[in-house]
């Protein structure tokens, strides 16, 4: 007996996990006896197959994926496939950032494995319009150029899209609330001649933020503490730079900076820089004293006051002060402890 005249063609088929799945045995006559094999082997898990030759697998899990390919009675393949199994995508889990007020950059993860290669779109919009987020899929985030503060709210679509279905997640988005720039970056702190108890610490606008400098000034946070003591002292400033005038003389001290966006009340402090360590000025032959006694943890001591200073100056003065001073106290203070 002859085989049948059909040429073999190879196809990808999908399926969803944890049900039944049929696959034909391609335009095999009604009736006619076939064989089926999963990678080349004739074991395949639970399955039943029909009179017109198609392979019915029940309940399937995922070691029914594979190449599938059905024979006539006379051993000659007739059609193979290629079987993948997975879900239809489910609701995203979706955040966004706000690190300046010309982008806005978010992102999302799937709620579930789909098991499956998918496709993003997603759209961004306020009242009345509409713009595309433009969508990097392999890192699954999108990015919104001049997103337009001036609306209190705005909403955002990212519709996933697999060979099983789609899914659309919508998110209202609040970016005055949002807003949280980037940290300060290249923070130095470096003694003061002559004074034992000043650090001038200095830094830079994040980079995400300097087209906006102008037009949107940010403000800063400042916190130091003597290196292994568990209490911050800090200084706020609307320049780029700061001296503290009331470190603990011969102690290394550990520095950070935040800011904030100085008009926008609703923004958010940025996270703080990575630390920097300075000790102040001891004389001629200065050098950080790695063999001064840490404070225990808890411990700080209480003739020091913190000083907190809000005016901008490019030059802060060091006059006015004898170089044994070290209990200058500003016009306000704060300390806190982590």
């Amino acid at each position: 007996m002859c085989g049948f005249n059909v040429f073999a063609v190879s196809g990808l088929q999908y399926g969803h996990l944890k049900s039944n799945v049929t696959l034909a045995c391609g335009k095999s006559p009604v009736r006619t006896p076939v064989v089926w094999h999963l990678n080349h082997s004739s074991q395949l898990p639970w399955h039943q197959v029909t009179s017109n030759g198609s392979l019915i697998l029940l309940q399937t899990d995922h070691s029914a994926q594979g190449d599938y390919s059905c024979y006539d009675n006379q051993g000659l393949l007739v059609h193979s496939l290629r079987l993948r199994l997975g879900y239809p995508p489910g609701p995203l889990s979706i955040s966004c950032r706000v690190p300046s007020h010309k982008y806005v950059l978010c992102s999302w993860a799937d709620s579930a494995d789909t098991h499956l290669p998918a496709q993003y779109t997603a759209s961004y919009g306020g009242k009345n319009t509409e713009k595309e987020c433009v969508v990097d899929a392999s890192e699954k985030h999108c990015d919104i150029h001049l997103p337009g503060f001036w609306q209190v709210t705005h909403i955002l679509r990212v519709t996933e899209t697999n060979a099983l279905g789609s899914q659309t997640t919508i998110v209202i988005l609040k970016l005055h609330e949002l807003l949280k720039p980037d940290p300060p970056e290249s923070v130095e702190a470096k003694a003061v001649e002559g004074y034992p108890t000043r650090l001038h610490v200095s830094w830079t606008f994040p980079s995400s933020w300097h087209e906006d400098i102008i037009a949107f000034p940010l403000t800063f946070q400042v916190r130091y503490r003597p290196q292994g003591s568990s209490y911050w002292s800090e200084l706020f400033s609307d320049d780029s730079q700061v001296v503290i005038r009331d470190a603990l003389a011969g102690y290394v001290h550990q520095v950070e900076v935040q800011a904030r966006d100085e008009v926008n009340q609703w923004s958010q402090w940025s996270e703080w820089s990575a630390p920097v360590y300075a000790q102040p000025w001891e004389g001629q032959y200065q050098k950080f004293n790695t063999n001064k006694e840490i404070f225990p943890s808890g411990m700080f001591p209480v003739f020091t006051k913190p000083e907190t200073s809000t005016a901008k100056s490019h030059n802060p003065p060091y006059e006015d002060e004898g170089n044994l001073d070290s209990h200058t106290v500003g016009h306000c203070s704060s300390l806190s402890a982590t």
